[in-house]
């Protein structure tokens, strides 16, 4: 009877424990229904959205120690992993062409703003070419004027390259005498006539080859056919020559001006004349370089190299000639044993053909 009444207390306790563990995994299941529920009603075309409901779920089963859903959520997980990659790739190259489509619209409107502007500011200007013959020389520049005869900028015929009047330079521009007038005499550019546009390139390379003509220091050689024609295929073919502003011999040189205005003297044979090449001025090179091969020949030329005593050295790349100058400064023993200081000049084309001075430096 005893042993009836222990027992019956325990039956009562197990039943209580099954009736609540049967509650918890209704807890746990309901938690799992509803948020799968919510993760299905996403529609596909929202693959992130999609994984962060599935990756929800699968943190709630962990959770609770459950595993109604895993093997659709881990093939759920594994398929929107990809698809949101991809997505949010697109999404930022999206946004990024946004941005720039963005920057370019600005870019655009600038543009249009100061397109309306300088079409007003066409409107009331006017365009003038100037040329004067003198004894050796033709003037000719192209001036641009606004309606109070004020110089708005001065282009060069030739180039195209356009620079800003100066008023230290320039007064203004005179219709009645067609002149610009300078602040002294020396400045003043006639001979003016208004024109429309730019002079054709067929126009710019006769007014180069007039001028070379011209000029007594080059007259002779632009004379020559062959020269001639040389100088108008590099006018027409060769970037570094929109102008040949001089010619020069021994060597035969191009002084060319390019269409920003930047200046290069280059060689040229009369093979190469007469052939027709199109010939170009290379970078200088480096002066560490024109240094090393500088220092190599003066060594080269003593008799003991092992008494070359450095002192000091400068270096200067030159872009316009395309010659790299070197000069060492430095001591050396001779056959008796006698230090002597010394001084060696090269200079360097872009070739790494090169001149040499070595010099004996007196100590006065």
């Amino acid at each position: 009877m005893q042993r009836s009444l222990i027992l019956i207390p325990l039956v009562f306790l197990l039943q209580g424990c099954d009736q609540f563990g049967e509650e918890e995994r209704l807890k746990f299941k309901s938690e799992a229904d509803s948020q799968s529920s919510l993760v299905k009603a996403l529609p596909a075309s929202q693959p992130c959205e999609n994984l962060n409901g599935y990756l929800e779920l699968e943190r709630i089963e962990y959770k609770n120690n459950t595993s109604y859903y895993s093997d659709i959520t881990t093939q759920k997980i594994t398929r929107y992993s990809s698809l949101c990659e991809k997505k949010e790739s697109a999404d930022a190259i999206a946004a990024a062409r946004a941005i720039e489509a963005e920057k370019q619209a600005v870019i655009d409107k600038r543009i249009f703003e100061e397109k309306r502007k300088l079409e007003i500011l066409e409107k009331t200007q006017k365009t003038y070419y100037c040329e004067f013959k003198d004894s050796d020389h033709i003037d000719s520049t192209i001036v641009v004027v606004n309606q109070n005869n004020e110089l708005a900028k001065f282009i060069n015929p030739i180039t195209n390259f356009e620079s800003v009047a100066s008023k230290r330079f320039y007064k203004g521009y005179d219709p009645l005498r067609k002149m610009v007038i300078g602040s002294i005499p020396a400045n003043d550019n006639k001979g003016c006539n208004e024109i429309f546009g730019r002079l054709s390139e067929d126009a710019r390379i006769k007014l180069n080859i007039r001028k070379l003509k011209a000029d007594p220091n080059t007259a002779k050689l632009i004379k020559k056919s062959y020269i001639t024609k040389f100088v108008i295929h590099n006018l027409k073919n060769n970037s570094q020559c929109a102008e040949v502003t001089y010619l020069l011999t021994k060597p035969f040189r191009l002084v060319c001006t390019d269409s920003s205005d930047n200046t290069r003297w280059i060689e040229f044979t009369k093979k190469e004349a007469k052939s027709l090449k199109t010939v170009k001025l290379r970078s200088p090179i480096s002066e560490k370089r024109a240094k090393q091969l500088c220092r190599a020949e003066t060594k080269s030329r003593l008799f003991n190299p092992k008494t070359f005593a450095y002192q000091d050295s400068k270096a200067n790349a030159v872009d316009v000639t395309g010659i790299t100058a070197v000069v060492i400064h430095f001591s050396a023993s001779n056959a008796l044993g006698e230090t002597t200081n010394f001084r060696m000049s090269c200079h360097y084309s872009s070739d790494e053909k090169a001149t040499f001075n070595l010099t004996k430096v007196s100590e006065d």
